[in-house]
Parts: C-alpha cells; sequence; structure tokens
C-alpha cells in the first residue's frame, strides 16, 4: 500500500495505514466472505455500519503480510528497478488533483531511489479547474466535468504562474541550503550547482497530462515524462490495449515489485552530504563524483 508521507510522517503514518488495511480485508473477508460482487454492490452508507473496528498491531501487520510505503518512494522505485534514471541528484512531481508532491532523490548502487526531500504543496489539477470561479467568487458547479483544455488561455496562465511559483519556492530553498551545504564541507561554489545542471525533472500523476504543465524547474531542465517508453513495465503483453496513462500505473506498478519489507532510506536533506565532514581528507575525488556528479577542481 502506498501512502503520501515523508521522512518526518512515514513512521507515524504506516501504523495508521495498516490498521485501515486489515479493517477493509476484514470488511471484504469476514463480513462479506469473499462475495465480490455483492461488496461493490453495497452502497457506501451501508458499508460504512459494517466496517470492522479498527485493530492495529505489528503482529496482526505480519500475519496479513502488509507493506507500506510512501507513494513517492513507490513510483520512483519503478524507474529506477528499469535503470530508466541515470545516477545522481533529480527531483520528481507527482501531480494530483488537491496536491502536488515534490520528491528529491539519488539511487543507491543497489539500483533503489534514497529520497532526501519530500514537500507537498496544496496545489494540483483542481487549482486550475477552480481558479476562475474561486477568484470570481463564483459557486463551483462540480456537476460539470471539466478538462484542462476547457480552461481560457489567460486563466491558466495566471493559474500556472502562482502554481509555478509555490514549486519554485520549494526547489530553491532546497538548492540553496544544499548549495551552501556543499561548500561549508569543502567543496567549490560551482560543484552543486554543476552536478545539478541539466539533471532530470520527472513528471507523474494524473495531474500533469498537459504538457503545459510540465516544465524546467531551474537546473533541472531534462524534463521526462513518465510514459510508456520511460516506465517500461515488462509484464504488460498487450501495450496498445492500455487506456490508462502509464503516469497513473507508475505508483501501482512501483508497489507491485516485490519486497520483503517496508523498512527504507527516507532521509532529510541535511543527510545527503554530512558523510563529506571534510571532503578534502577523507574521501576521494571519486567518491564524490560517482555518487553526486561533485567534483573539487
Amino acid at each position: 500500500m502506498g501512502i503520501p508521507a515523508s521522512k518526518a510522517t512515514f513512521n507515524r503514518l504506516k501504523p495508521l495505514a495498516s490498521g485501515y488495511l486489515i479493517q477493509a480485508i476484514r470488511l471484504v473477508e469476514d463480513i462479506f466472505q469473499n462475495d465480490f460482487e455483492k461488496f461493490l454492490a453495497t452502497p457506501y452508507e451501508e458499508l460504512l455500519s459494517k466496517i470492522p473496528r479498527y485493530e492495529y498491531s505489528e503482529d496482526l501487520k505480519m500475519q496479513y503480510g502488509l507493506i507500506i510505503l510512501p507513494e513517492a518512494y513507490a513510483a520512483l522505485r519503478s524507474l529506477t528497478a528499469n535503470s530508466r534514471i541515470p545516477r545522481g541528484m533529480s527531483i520528481m512531481l507527482d501531480m494530483g488533483g488537491g496536491t502536488t508532491d515534490i520528491s528529491f532523490f539519488v539511487i543507491e548502487d543497489n539500483g533503489e531511489p534514497h529520497i532526501y526531500h519530500f514537500e507537498s504543496i496544496a496545489k494540483g489539477l483542481n487549482f486550475f479547474l477552480e481558479y476562475e470561479d474561486r477568484h470570481s467568487f463564483r459557486t463551483i458547479d462540480f456537476s460539470k466535468k471539466k478538462e484542462l483544455e476547457d480552461v481560457p488561455r489567460d486563466v491558466f496562465n495566471n493559474a500556472f504562474k502562482e502554481f509555478k511559483g509555490n514549486i519554485d519556492t520549494v526547489i530553491k530553498n532546497l538548492t540553496d541550503f544544499l548549495h551552501q551545504d556543499t561548500i561549508s564541507r569543502g567543496f567549490m561554489k560551482s560543484a552543486f550547482r554543476d552536478a545539478v545542471q541539466n539533471r532530470p525533472a520527472i513528471y507523474t500523476g494524473g495531474g500533469c497530462y498537459d504538457n503545459r504543465m510540465r516544465k524546467p524547474i531551474f537546473d533541472f531542465s531534462d524534463v521526462k515524462y513518465i510514459d510508456r517508453k520511460i516506465l517500461g513495465i515488462p509484464n504488460v503483453v498487450e501495450e496498445n490495449r492500455v487506456t490508462i496513462p502509464y503516469s497513473l500505473m507508475a505508483t501501482a506498478f512501483g508497489l507491485s515489485i516485490q519486497r520483503l519489507d517496508d523498512e527504507i532510506e527516507v532521509s532529510k536533506k541535511e543527510d545527503l552530504f554530512a558523510k563529506y565532514t571534510n571532503v578534502n581528507e577523507q574521501y576521494s575525488r571519486w567518491d564524490a563524483h560517482r555518487e553526486h556528479g561533485m567534483y573539487e577542481d
């Protein structure tokens, strides 16, 4: 199961997610006796009245074989499992309906993604679809389906300016910190900036299907969109029959890749260069270059 979580929230949310998943399993298996058609046909209000009580323990989690992962990690894993992203520092933006999750990560020697910063902004596709109504103080009519193509160009441009400004602020705060951090550890002033030059900005999620949403972000100018080519799911036999966008399938594919536990590395930005306390004395130039594309000359 994937949950929207960061370093600060993952350990707190993991037991809650496990307990809710146990409730869902028990609802289907114990209450509905695995009668899936009856379960799916039951009105929402009736389902609420039948949900078993919440219960969680590590033993129950193990008994049901549950593995809980951050959604950002799952989507990244679907890419790195097939070596689709080169080593070095990259960012991923997962645009949903109500939020955009921003992940800053590197790829470890074992090919696994290691997230060093995760942040969410409360703007996604719905922000664009509702922008005109909200700014004219009109009641939003949720009964009418609206697509991004229906948004007038000037409205889209105004919404995108605000949206992109929020993303730029997150990335600039992150890169400014890392830039100063590398200088304090003995790297040259240009080392970090050169290392992130032309690095990938990977877009995924249902909110970025329109290419107007996918733009370079400062030095992360190699814009990538998770499509059929970049995801490359090996067990999809008839790809021409897939109608769901691959950007939506990325998280599900990442969750489907077998693993034995949910002990994963989700760190904070302060940890990225922590081992380079004095880069000139303790680590060779090759180590810094191999792991992050950094250098000291």
